[in-house]
């Protein structure tokens, strides 16, 4: 690598630019917004108990199974209503979830 060259690594730099010609290009509106979002991150980077509750929440949840992990141990007739603009289930999960259990014979 030449003297010249910037490693994405360190980038952005101490004062947040990404390079010779600055950082960020956002509307002014959000500034203030950002910053105390930039403010809050940075504290809750040192805060004991957020990385506390940050690493239980990333051993507890995250990665963990989807309903359709549990297919397998189903072994009676199920009934699946699902709405088209579900949040928690997206469509395309539950259609999972019945293809599984229809091919167990439980549909």
């Amino acid at each position: 690598m030449q003297n010249n060259e910037i490693r994405l690594t360190d980038l952005p730099d101490e004062h947040g630019h990404f390079g010779p010609y600055g950082g960020i290009f956002v509307a002014e509106t959000l500034m203030e917004p950002l910053d105390e979002l930039r403010i809050a991150y940075e504290r809750y980077l040192q805060d004991p108990e957020f990385l506390a509750e940050l690493d239980a929440d990333l051993q507890h949840y995250v990665g963990r199974p989807s309903p359709i992990y549990h297919a397998d141990g189903l072994n009676a007739p199920v009934i699946f209503f699902q709405g088209s603009e579900d949040k928690v289930v997206p469509l395309q999960q539950a259609e999972k979830m019945v293809e599984a259990l229809r091919a167990k014979g439980l549909l």
